[in-house]
């Protein structure tokens, strides 16, 4: 069983990311983390995710399989170095950087 955390409560995340994830039965979504609080709870009900982090390094961990990165693109690089860092698979939504140097980290 993968273990997945998903970084953004956006549109995406509930409405592309999550529910493909879900129809997977190699994949156990574990948590998610999310700026917008109504939002982050509101996909934690509606998807049944045992988990609310307050923060990026905090969903982190060594339990963890891949980090979903669902966030405004200007975001993604620095969660996926984060992620890659903490020995973690990384899935982001494109573009993973904004420019040639972000990209090359």
């Amino acid at each position: 069983m993968l273990k997945v955390r998903v970084v953004g409560s956006g549109w995406v995340a509930a409405n592309r990311h999550i529910p493909s994830l879900i129809k997977d039965p190699r994949v156990k979504i574990v948590g998610i983390v999310g700026k917008n609080t109504d939002e982050t709870t509101k996909i934690v009900k509606i998807f049944g995710m045992p988990k609310i982090y307050d923060s990026v390094e905090k969903l982190l961990d060594n339990s963890l399989d891949i980090v979903d990165i669902c966030t405004p693109p200007f975001a993604h690089c620095e969660i996926a170095v984060k992620a890659a860092k903490s020995g973690c698979h990384v899935l982001v939504e494109k573009p993973f950087a904004m420019n040639t140097k972000k990209a090359e980290k």
